[in-house]
């Protein structure tokens, strides 16, 4: 009967305090909403000014599929360096460090996060979320060495 009680409250005296404290923390808690969003290939004009309030991070679009995440300082950088007559730049191509991302709902929790960083090769996640009204919209990132900070605190 005290088994059948936690279950019911959400908590299971199987799993430890850690994993119990994740499966009540949604995701939208940690994320990070530092970022810009740009397409893969994208104009110095667009580019120069996505990194205008100092993002953190760069999330990489393919039409409306993110599929990578880069350092706002590696496309800064870039574009410091950059030939000024270069029209486009395919931000697949630059200099920078890609991570691998995968995409996860805004309306998970800490513990399904987990399961995705330890399941596959990602190194960053893209907090989305959508409606049947409505396209998915990406509204933060996560990455696999912010939540090892949360997660190991």
């Amino acid at each position: 009967m005290f088994s059948l009680l936690l279950k019911v409250r959400g908590l299971d005296f199987h799993e430890d305090p850690i994993t119990q404290s994740l499966q009540r923390t949604s995701i939208a808690k940690a994320m990070n909403r530092s970022f810009n969003l740009l397409p893969k290939v994208t104009s110095s004009n667009k580019a120069l000014k996505s990194i205008e309030g100092d993002p953190q991070w760069i999330c990489i679009q393919d039409g409306r599929t993110p599929v990578a995440l880069i350092r706002g300082v590696d496309l800064i950088q870039y574009l410091e360096k950059q030939d000024k007559t270069e029209d486009e730049i395919d931000l697949m191509q630059i200099p920078a460090k890609r991570l691998q991302i995968s995409q996860i709902d805004m309306r998970t929790t800490l513990a399904e996060a987990r399961d995705i960083f330890n399941q596959d090769t990602s190194e960053a996640l893209c907090i989305t979320h959508w409606n049947k009204n409505t396209p998915r919209y990406v509204y933060g990132v996560l990455t696999r060495e912010q939540f090892e900070q949360l997660y190991m605190r």
